[in-house]
């Protein structure tokens, strides 16, 4: 993982163990879910929508099991849904937005598949503004402030956990296995054992890559937030599902991405 996990739940560590003796990391969790399920009302438009988003969100079954067993995909979660309630905010807001969108992209690689579209969907609302440079630069320093510490201590370690380890070319590897193309690499034996290496990049180009490009022209031709919701969560599922391994947690992920999409309210001038 990515180091701002660790930076912000540390003040809740220090303080939990000075208080009670021991920390556990659900507390940050559970936390951040319950105020992910607070601002979820403020991105829909009418009251049944507010209710269903929050519904789909809360008792999503899997998302649940992700804050009972300290999975982070809750944490990632609240740092794009508190992005997407400043861009509600107006002018000031937007620059709070790619501040937090950074610091999701800070904590798992799940969320950097957001990014392209989310700047995207800025640059075609602005119509090209200088403004969204600004923003950018906003996105950037935020997340060099909080990885770049990180890497220039030792790249190698970082390149080593965050990529070498899920592509499977590292010493130590994350096995094959989830509920994606994974499985018939197994059962076809193409590969000697779990731990093996294979070019899941290449379906990963093949497949994800087409999809990112059609989500994103049309995201161009009808820029809005909800758009770029879905262009974010489904290039995410197409990547995962010939990626690796695709754990249920990510299901679960997925589906808070594509109903944030469905239930969320576009402006007049937006089109979906």
């Amino acid at each position: 993982y990515l180091p701002w996990t660790f930076l912000f739940s540390w003040p809740f560590y220090r303080a939990f163990e000075a208080m009670l003796g021991w920390y556990d990391q659900r507390f940050v969790y559970l936390l951040l879910f319950i105020l992910t399920l607070a601002m979820a009302p403020a991105l829909a438009s009418r009251p049944e929508e507010k209710l269903m988003l929050v519904a789909v969100l809360g008792l999503n079954p899997i998302m649940g099991s992700d804050v009972i067993f300290g999975q982070n995909d809750s944490f990632v979660l609240f740092w794009v849904v508190l992005s997407l309630w400043f861009l509600k905010r107006g002018n000031w807001g937007r620059w709070a937005s790619a501040a937090s969108l950074a610091l999701a992209c800070a904590s798992k690689p799940t969320a950097w598949f957001f990014a392209p579209f989310y700047f995207l969907y800025l640059w075609r609302k602005e119509e090209g503004s200088r403004h969204v440079f600004g923003l950018i630069g906003v996105f950037a320093l935020v997340f060099a402030a909080v990885v770049a510490p990180f890497f220039f201590w030792n790249p190698d370690a970082m390149v080593d956990d965050v990529w070498r380890w899920a592509a499977g070319t590292a010493k130590i590897s994350y096995q094959i296995r989830g509920w994606g193309v994974a499985n018939f690499i197994l059962a076809l034996g193409l590969v000697e054992s779990r731990l093996s290496y294979f070019p899941f990049w290449l379906f990963e180009l093949a497949f994800a890559l087409p999809v990112a490009v059609a989500l994103g022209v049309r995201l161009y031709r009808y820029p809005s937030i909800k758009n770029a919701l879905w262009a974010y969560g489904l290039t995410l599922f197409v990547f995962l599902y010939f990626s690796r391994f695709l754990n249920e947690n990510y299901l679960g992920f997925i589906l808070a991405i594509l109903a944030l999409g469905y239930f969320t309210k576009t402006t007049a001038k937006e089109s979906s």
